[in-house]
């Protein structure tokens, strides 16, 4: 008799999520290790990992496992990062599993969620680059050429175009049959990177975070495995993406993720250069450049047409805030007011919808839902709100051309470095800030 010790979706920590099934005679030398088996767990059927395969029989009875439903071997990179999910946020075998492998997918009859057809959308093109950005660019790509794992921050003020630069990059190292993830710092800009990418890498990009519904992941589960989708765009969660044969991994706002967190994500992916984009770099990274431990690119001039921001320092003054915003709205631009306070943002809206009744306000902060969050930045971004009361949620990455004053509360209240990436939100077209 022939045993396989299987690892199933089940946070139970007393099994630490696998169980031991006997192997049938008619699948003898069909089961290994690493692939997804059909077994019975309770009163019904589920997905499940073999672990092991042992002749050594249990002391208590089995059930016998049902078939085979994955002959390829789930890829290695996928098992090191189900084993450290389980060590390092302390978690059984199977909840860490689950949340890596989409393994319902596996059970059900699920047709892939296809792309809606609204006609072929008009690829856009990479913006050509400044001098500035050629020379970090060129820099780049000539060690990414080289054999080396490589390791690159590039440093540039809010609006100085790192986006443009690692668009690019992403571009050679697709032309070399690699593939590409970029980390954003929150699940509610994902849609905002995504749509960038997918306007000019049309069709070959893949969203990955933890708040996609079961078939939204399943959909994207199979487009990573079969090679459709070359580039991902997520969270940290992204890093557990299905994608073999990686090149580059771009972390954007690298203060954004703890140093421990960076480390771990580079011991999980081998052999892939890594780039980190910051206007505001934390101590640590900044000093390992300096040391020359880690190459530093700097951009040191924004893209062309941007014009200086002008910034004030007031005392709480009503008028003035009236006067700033009907200002921008004269214009049709739109407007950040910034409160890092949740308990009191519904006064600050009444406040504005008072001394701005024709004025359409939203408020946004952490504690909402990731999804309510992200449609409002859709609609804000589409010009369905004149202002956005939010904290400090809107500090990294959120690009809206169109928005072009801010108002800061107890600015005093807020580090640099805070109010650093706070004004880098304003400023991003050719529009006076």
């Amino acid at each position: 008799m022939i045993f396989a010790k299987v690892a199933v979706g089940v946070n139970i920590k007393s099994s630490g999520g696998s169980y031991t099934y006997e192997i049938p005679k008619e699948l003898f030398g069909q089961i290994n290790v690493g692939q997804i088996v059909l077994v019975p767990f309770r009163n019904k059927k589920i997905a499940g990992l073999v672990l092991e395969v042992t002749k050594t029989k249990p002391p208590f009875t089995t059930k016998k496992l049902e078939k085979v439903l994955l002959n390829d071997k789930v890829p290695d990179h996928l098992l090191k990062i189900i084993d450290f999910i389980s060590e390092y946020y302390i978690t059984s075998y199977g909840s860490a599993l689950s949340s890596v492998i989409p393994l319902n997918l596996f059970t059900k009859n699920r047709r892939a969620i296809s792309d809606k057809k609204k006609g072929e959308k008009k690829i856009i093109d990479l913006k050509e680059l400044t001098p500035d950005q050629s020379a970090v660019f060129n820099t780049i790509n000539e060690s990414l050429n080289s054999n080396t794992q490589s390791k690159f921050l590039i440093f540039g003020v809010t609006g100085s175009g790192k986006t443009e630069i690692y668009a690019h990059l992403i571009s050679e190292t697709l032309k070399k049959g690699k593939k590409a993830i970029v980390l954003v710092p929150e699940i509610s800009l994902t849609p905002q990177t995504f749509n960038y990418f997918e306007n000019r890498f049309q069709g070959k990009v893949a969203l990955w975070h933890s708040d996609l519904k079961e078939t939204e992941k399943h959909s994207m589960w199979q487009e990573l495995q079969s090679g459709k989708k070359t580039i991902v765009i997520g969270s940290r969660s992204a890093i557990f993406s299905p994608l073999e044969n990686l090149g580059i991994i771009i972390i954007d706002e690298e203060q954004r993720f703890g140093v421990s967190a960076k480390e771990k994500l580079r011991t999980l992916r081998v052999n892939v250069d890594t780039l980190t984009l910051t206007a505001t770099p934390i101590p640590r990274t900044l000093q390992f450049s300096l040391m020359g431990a880690r190459d530093l690119s700097i951009i040191n001039t924004p893209p062309p047409n941007r014009q200086p921001i002008i910034t004030e320092v007031h005392s709480f003054n009503e008028e003035i805030i009236r006067t700033a915003i009907m200002f921008e709205v004269s214009r049709n631009g739109q407007v950040f007011f910034i409160n890092n306070n949740i308990q009191n943002i519904p006064e600050i809206e009444k406040m504005i919808n008072k001394l701005c009744p024709d004025i359409r306000t939203v408020v946004g902060h952490g504690q909402m839902k990731s999804a309510d969050l992200e449609n409002l930045f859709i609609n804000f971004i589409n010009g369905n709100y004149d202002v956005l009361i939010s904290t400090t949620i809107v500090e990294n990455g959120l690009d809206i051309p169109n928005c072009n004053t801010i108002i800061i509360n107890n600015g005093h209240e807020f580090g640099l470095s805070d109010l650093y990436q706070l004004r880098g939100r304003v400023g991003r077209s050719n529009r006076r800030a």
